[in-house]
């Protein structure tokens, strides 16, 4: 972001949003680390990323496109699994495991859907081994401002904006669109399955 964008190039805007997510929770010993969509130069700089740091948080290539790298270079590196997917939308594609006695979370490369498995997974983790009394499920109770219809085969964790003892879901849910994440201060969990939520009905809140 700020530079000229070249034709066919996306901005990398994930580093960026993830470092600052970091530095608002008052985790400032980051280093960002850049890797082109290549095998062996993903292996040596997640082999660097590791030997480097005492937790390591990787965003993208660890779906199952042709040039998704980062699970063989795991693999290679002989870090363990601990899970791989996680029936929820945005964010299926999320990895976790460890190398000896390091933690590492490989995100979904989606902007959205890296950022909510950020805030649900990687945050709260970060605050346990920081020595805080931190619960993963630490929801709130709130008042939906509006009607929702969900039709969903996987749970979801939707941007919304807390205001008072109400909630409003936001529209561009999609897990590539950022301008709803920018004004979202959390995130509403819903169940799967098809069935409709009214105006003051009570749904789970995440805090950002």
């Amino acid at each position: 972001p700020g530079l000229p964008l070249p034709h066919g190039k996306v901005y990398e805007s994930n580093g960026i949003m993830l470092k600052a997510a970091l530095a608002e929770a008052h985790y400032e010993a980051v280093t960002l680390y850049a890797v082109a969509d290549d095998f062996d130069l993903t292996k040596t700089i997640l082999g660097t990323a590791i030997a480097e740091n005492d937790l390591l948080v990787i965003s993208g290539g660890i779906s199952v496109g042709d040039h998704d790298y980062v699970g063989r270079a795991l693999q290679s590196l002989k870090a363990t699994t601990l899970f791989y997917k996680v029936n929820q939308k945005p964010g299926k594609p999320l990895w976790a495991g460890q190398w000896e006695d390091k933690l590492i979370f490989a995100l979904p490369g989606n902007p959205a859907a890296g950022m909510t498995c950020f805030y649900i997974y990687v945050l709260p983790t970060l605050a346990k081994l920081s020595g805080f009394q931190t619960k993963y499920n630490a929801t709130l109770q709130k008042k939906l401002a509006h009607d929702y219809s969900v039709s969903n085969s996987r749970c979801q964790f939707l941007k919304a904006i807390v205001l008072g003892g109400q909630v409003t879901i936001l529209s561009h849910q999609d897990s590539a669109m950022l301008n709803s994440f920018a004004l979202a201060n959390a995130l509403v969990y819903l169940q799967e399955g098809t069935y409709q939520k009214v105006l003051g009905d009570k749904v789970e809140v995440y805090p950002i």
